[in-house]
C-alpha cells in the first residue's frame, strides 16, 4: 500500500510510501558549469518543471539514486558550489506565467526562459514536523564530516545561497539530481 508516484527520468520504478527505488535518466540541462555537470530539469517525483516533487529523508534520497545520476556534492569545485558561483540567478514570484515562486538558474549570462538554458527550483520549502518553509531547500550528497546523523543541504532563496548547511538526515527535503562528467 501507500501513495505511488513517479519521476520524470527513464528506467524508473514506482515508489511507495515516499520511498523511491530507482530514478529515471533523462531530462538533463547543461548550465555550462566548468566541471561539465548536467542538472535534472525537475525535482525527483515532479511531473512538471515547477512541481515540488517528493520530499525525502537523506537516507531515502541516497538509496534511491542509481548511476549515472547522483545527488550533487558540496565543496570547492563540486556541483553545488559551481551552481552558485558560475550561474546567473533570478528569484521570481511567478514562473512561466504560473503561480510558483522560486529560483531560475541560468547558464551564466542568461536571462530569457524562452531561449536560455536554465533550471527552475520551486520554493517548495521543507518539512520537519513543525511546518513548511517557502525557501528552496535541497539535499546534497555530502554527509556531515563530524555528525554522522547529519548531512549537508542547500538552502537557496531570494538573497541567500548556502550550500553547506547541515541538518538531521531524518528531515525531508526536495531532491534535484545531477550527472557528473
Amino acid at each position: 500500500g501507500g501513495t505511488k508516484f513517479t519521476t520524470n527520468f527513464t528506467n524508473e520504478k514506482t515508489a511507495t510510501a515516499g520511498r523511491i527505488t530507482t530514478i529515471k535518466r533523462e531530462g538533463l540541462v547543461d548550465l555550462g558549469l566548468s566541471d561539465g555537470t548536467l542538472w535534472a530539469d525537475k525535482n525527483v517525483g515532479a511531473t512538471t518543471y515547477d512541481g515540488d516533487g517528493t520530499k525525502l529523508s537523506w537516507d531515502d534520497a541516497v538509496s534511491a539514486v542509481s548511476t549515472p545520476l547522483s545527488l550533487p556534492e558540496t565543496g570547492v569545485g563540486k556541483p553545488c558550489k559551481l551552481l552558485v558561483s558560475e550561474c546567473t540567478w533570478q528569484w521570481v514570484t511567478s514562473y512561466n506565467d504560473g503561480s510558483r515562486a522560486g529560483l531560475i538558474i541560468f547558464k551564466n549570462g542568461g536571462s530569457d526562459i524562452s531561449k536560455d538554458p536554465h533550471i527552475f527550483l520551486p520554493a517548495a520549502g521543507w518539512q520537519n514536523g513543525d511546518g513548511i518553509n517557502t525557501s528552496c531547500v535541497y539535499w546534497t550528497g555530502t554527509p556531515h564530516p563530524t555528525y554522522t546523523n547529519n548531512a549537508c543541504r542547500m538552502n537557496l532563496g531570494e538573497t541567500g545561497r548556502d550550500v553547506e548547511l547541515n541538518d538531521p538526515k531524518s528531515r525531508t527535503y526536495n531532491v534535484r539530481l545531477v550527472r557528473c562528467k
